[in-house]
């Protein structure tokens, strides 16, 4: 009889304590993959689609232009800033807004004399003629669902080139719920993020036929 306690008491606390531990195995492994929906790579990235002549938003940029994949990696819908493209865009092509960006300088060691090195480089970039990225107050959005892409362009221009000295960027934000309580006043303040994309990005292949446009 004590025997047949002991056992009856023994497949009780497993059949109690299994379960748990099962369920906080699980958890641990799949905290690793509710965010991310490929961990190989990052939340956001740029998919390079193909290079080629595209219409141009204005006089002064080039029509040679570069077409990317927006993706989203994520289990929680993103949103982009965004304009109308126009007529003669290819086919789901949407308008994502980036901006252009200096790099960050690099480590220099001067005098009290020379002039500063940011300023003197902004200078020489300036004369090299940076362009001026599509992001602006005014502009629309559009929201990439978990684990979807979408199509854009920019002229190639925007990402420079090797020694160019300037990138672009790509703001975006998550589009969580937003709560239906009042906003407490002592809170301000708007998280968005960017996804930084340069020259040194592109395929070995979208780079050498870039460079033969130079």
């Amino acid at each position: 009889m004590r025997c047949s306690v002991a056992v009856l008491f023994t497949v009780l606390s497993l059949c109690v304590v299994a379960p748990h531990a099962l369920t906080q195995a699980q958890t641990a492994q799949d905290d690793g993959h509710t965010f991310l929906r490929d961990p190989n790579n990052t939340f956001v990235f740029l998919k390079f689609d193909h290079l080629g002549t595209g219409i141009r938003r204005s006089e002064s940029e080039p029509s040679t232009r570069i077409w990317f994949r927006f993706v989203n990696n994520t289990n929680v819908s993103i949103q982009l800033q965004a304009y109308g493209t126009p007529q003669g865009s290819l086919r789901g092509e949407v308008g994502v807004m980036d901006n252009v960006v200096l790099d960050p300088p690099m480590l220099t060691i001067t005098s009290d004399t020379d002039p500063p090195a940011q300023a003197k480089r902004k200078g020489e970039l300036e004369s090299s003629k940076m362009p001026v990225g599509y992001l602006s107050e005014v502009s629309g959005g559009v929201t990439v669902a978990p684990g979807d892409s979408v199509l854009f362009s920019v002229p190639i221009s925007h990402i420079g080139y090797g020694d160019s000295g300037w990138h672009m960027e790509i703001p975006f934000k998550f589009g969580v719920a937003r709560g239906h309580g009042a906003r407490d006043p002592l809170t301000g303040g708007e998280p968005i993020l960017t996804l930084w994309y340069s020259h040194y990005d592109l395929p070995v292949e979208a780079k050498a036929a870039l460079e033969k446009l130079r």
